[in-house]
């Protein structure tokens, strides 16, 4: 991230750090001294200068409304750690606000998996209501249009998750799906590896279950050296050479590629800790 003194006087990196705030969606402060983080400038930065700075994040761990996906509003700001006033405050230099959402761990259990079981029931016109007996996520599921062919199938898919409060291009909750593996407004996101190869690829399917795509830089299970190439997976439950399959508790196992291995949630921690690279 670069930092640009706008003020008229010096920012002195010895009382001057780079941190930021968590807003809920409707604009409720979620900010804790546990998920606040600060990075020391690199340098005093003069009226006028700018600064690049590596920043690391910490996401909310509480969820608001027991859901597993959540929208926030991420607040970048300076401190002033001496007097423990934000610039914003005292300078009147307005914050960088970015639209942020959060997947808590568990965000793989929205949607309709194979591997989890279901109580549901029609709904009339082609809809159904199904609930994850695990999560208690509830999924609507509505298909207006299906035409099968000897090519590409043409589809368009609905879906709405009780659990995701995030916001994709129909709104929070909701997915759409037109003849896609991802749900329209939610692009892949990459994180880590800001000079190399991503870290991590988070995908979200056509009916909002989140799968997380880790770089297996080692390729550990073959025995190979020296980085690979993170390729997108080409269906949920496979992963390309050099990539890490993340999958739930209860999942039947994973099919993996060359080079990958498979992780089970119930071996992480249950927590929305992440890391990012600004």
């Amino acid at each position: 991230m670069t930092v640009r003194n706008t003020t008229a006087g010096t920012l002195p990196k010895s009382s001057y750090a780079l941190s930021y705030r968590w807003y809920s969606a409707d604009g409720r402060d979620r900010t804790t001294g546990s998920n606040r983080l600060e990075t020391v400038l690199p340098a005093d930065l003069a009226p006028g200068a700018s600064v690049l700075v590596e920043a690391k994040v910490k996401a909310p761990s509480e969820s608001l409304l027991g859901q597993d996906r959540e929208r926030y509003v991420l607040a970048w700001d300076l401190r002033d750690r001496d007097r423990r006033r934000w610039l914003s405050e005292t300078a009147g230099v307005a914050p960088l606000r970015q639209d942020v959402t959060v997947e808590h761990p568990t965000s793989d259990q929205l949607g309709l998996e194979s591997f989890y079981q279901y109580a549901g029931t029609a709904i009339g016109a082609g809809a159904g209501l199904s609930v994850n007996a695990f999560s208690g996520n509830a999924v609507l599921d509505y298909s207006p249009i299906a035409n099968p062919s000897r090519g590409p199938v043409t589809f368009v898919r609905l879906a709405y998750n009780s659990q995701d409060g995030s916001t994709s291009s129909l709104g929070p909750g909701w997915s759409l799906a037109t003849s896609t593996l991802t749900r329209l407004g939610s692009p892949l996101e990459f994180q880590g590896g800001l000079l190399g190869d991503p870290e991590r690829v988070t995908l979200v399917d056509g009916d909002g279950t989140g799968h997380h795509f880790d770089l297996n830089r080692h390729a550990a299970s073959t025995g190979r050296s020296g980085p690979t190439t993170a390729r997108p997976a080409c269906t949920c439950c496979c992963s390309g050479p050099g990539m890490t399959t993340t999958r739930a508790a209860g999942r039947s196992p994973a099919r993996t590629g060359p080079g990958c291995t498979s992780t089970s949630a119930a071996t992480r921690p249950r927590r929305s800790t992440a890391t990012a690279t600004s």
